[in-house]
C-alpha cells in the first residue's frame, strides 16, 4: 500500500497503494461500486467552506511501468518509481476542483497489483482513511459484518468555518523536494531504546519504537542544520498526534473525521543535538500536552499550536514535523486477494517532513523522509544516520 499522507498544508491526504505480488492472486477483487457506499464522491464549494456531493467523475490510467521497476526503485530508498502507481488527484491544489478520493488499480504484466487511494486531509486524517479503506476491503470480500466509518466527529467538535484554515504557500514548498526511505529494524530500534533510556526513571513507560525513531531523525536533522549554518537556530520538532484515544470518554477508532492535534516541543537549540535522550524527553513532555483538556480547549476554538498552524509563518518549514502511521492496522487490509505484500508511503512537497509506517513483521520501521536536494545529498549520507537505518 503506497500512502502519501500529506499534511493538511498540501490539501490532499494519502495515495496509498496496496502492492501484491503474483502468488497472492487468483483473481482480481477490487469494486469501485462499493464506494457508493461512502460519502466521498464530489469536491469543496470555494469560499464556502462546504462540500458538493455530487457525484465526482470516475478516471482511468495506464502505467508503463512493471512491478518489479516499482519495488527496486523504493527498496532504494528512491520513490521516483512508485509515482506512476498515484491516482488522479495526489497533487491537487485547487481548492474548488480537488477531488475527495481518487482510486487508482493497476495491473502489472506479472499479475500484481497496486491500489492507489488518495483522500483530501480537509475531509479525513490517517486513522479515517485507514478504517475507510479497511471497511472498504471488508464489502468487496463480501463481508457480512463490516464495521463503517461513524459520522459523530460534528457532535463533539462542530463545525466551523474553514476557508479561513486553508493551506497558505508558507507550507509548500517551492524548492524541489526529493523523498528517501530510511529503515530501522527491531535491533537499531532496541539500541536507540537503550541510549534513550536515561530520560527516564523506574516509574516512567518506557521509550517507545516512535519516540526513539522521531527524536533519532531529530537529532540527525539538527546536525545536518548546524552544519549548514554559522548560526546555530532553534529547531523544535512537530508531531501529528490522534485525539480519539486522548479524549475523556474516549472516541470509537472508527469516528471518521480530522481528529488529530500536533505536539510541539520546546524551542530546543541546535546545540543540544549531542543529546539524544534529552530529545527523547522532549518529545515525550510534548506528546503529554495532548490531553483531555487539550482536547476539550480544541472543542472550543483552535488552540494555541493549531492557530499558529493555520497562519502564514515560514518558520514552520524549518520545524522537523513527523507523522505516524506506526499503529495503523496498514497490513490487515484485504480486497479479497490476500493481505498486501508491502505498504509504503510516497513524497509530499513539504521539507522536512517524515512519514512513519510499521514494517510488516511489526517489528521495524520504515520512515520516508522529504527535504530538499541539497540538504537530503547531506542527510542521507550521513553515517551515523546509516549505523542504523539501511
Amino acid at each position: 500500500m503506497l500512502g502519501n499522507p500529506v499534511s493538511c498544508a498540501s490539501r490532499t491526504f494519502p495515495v496509498k497503494v496496496y502492492i501484491h505480488d503474483r502468488e497472492l492472486l487468483t483473481d482480481h477483487h477490487l469494486d469501485l461500486n462499493t464506494l457508493q457506499l461512502f460519502v466521498y464522491q464530489g469536491s469543496f464549494r470555494k469560499g464556502a467552506g462546504e462540500l458538493d456531493l455530487s457525484n465526482g467523475p470516475v478516471s482511468k490510467a495506464s502505467i508503463g511501468l512493471g512491478l518489479g521497476h516499482a519495488w527496486t526503485c523504493a527498496q532504494g530508498r528512491h520513490e521516483a518509481g512508485l509515482r506512476a502507481c498515484m491516482g488522479p488527484g495526489s497533487s491537487c491544489n485547487d481548492f474548488g476542483k480537488e477531488v475527495l478520493l481518487a482510486v487508482q488499480y493497476n495491473i502489472f504484466e506479472c499479475g500484481g497489483v497496486a491500489i492507489a487511494v488518495c483522500i483530501s486531509h480537509k475531509l479525513a486524517d490517517g486513522t479515517s482513511v485507514v478504517n475507510f479503506v479497511n471497511a472498504w476491503a471488508g464489502t468487496c470480500r463480501g463481508e457480512s459484518e463490516v464495521i463503517s466509518p461513524i459520522f459523530d466527529a460534528h457532535i463533539h467538535f462542530p463545525p466551523r468555518d474553514i476557508t479561513g484554515f486553508m493551506p497558505n504557500e508558507a507550507y509548500i514548498s517551492k524548492e524541489k523536494i526529493v523523498t528517501r526511505r530510511f529503515v530501522f529494524n527491531k535491533s537499531s530500534i532496541a539500541a536507540l531504546k537503550r541510549e534513550a533510556s536515561a530520560a527516564f526513571g523506574p516509574e516512567d513507560r518506557v521509550a517507545s519504537r516512535v519516540e526513539v525513531v522521531s527524536a533519532f531523525i531529530w537529532m540527525r536533522f539538527m546536525v545536518m542544520a548546524r552544519i549548514r549554518t554559522t548560526k546555530p537556530k532553534q529547531v523544535p520538532a512537530v508531531h501529528a498526534v490522534n485525539l480519539r484515544e486522548r479524549m475523556v470518554p474516549q472516541l470509537p477508532v472508527h469516528s471518521f473525521g480530522n481528529l488529530w492535534g500536533v505536539a510541539i516541543t520546546a524551542e530546543t537549540p541546535v546545540e543540544m543535538e549531542k543529546d539524544y535522550h534529552f530529545l527523547v524527553r522532549q518529545l515525550r513532555n510534548a506528546f503529554l500536552e495532548i490531553n483531555a483538556e487539550y482536547s476539550k480547549k480544541l472543542q472550543d476554538g483552535p488552540v494555541g499550536d493549531l492557530d499558529f498552524l493555520g497562519k502564514e509563518d515560514k518558520q514552520f518549514q524549518n520545524f522537523c514535523k513527523f507523522s505516524s502511521w506506526c499503529r495503523f492496522p496498514v497490513y490487515e487490509v484485504d480486497f479479497g486477494m490476500g493481505k498486501p505484500t508491502w505498504v509504503c508511503c510516497s513524497g509530499i512537497p513539504i521539507k522536512n517532513t517524515a512519514v512513519m509506517i510499521s514494517t510488516k513483521d511489526g517489528d521495524g520501521i520504515e520512515t520516508w523522509v522529504n527535504m530538499n536536494e541539497e540538504d537530503m545529498a547531506m542527510f542521507e549520507n550521513d553515517q551515523e544516520l546509516l549505523s542504523y537505518a539501511s
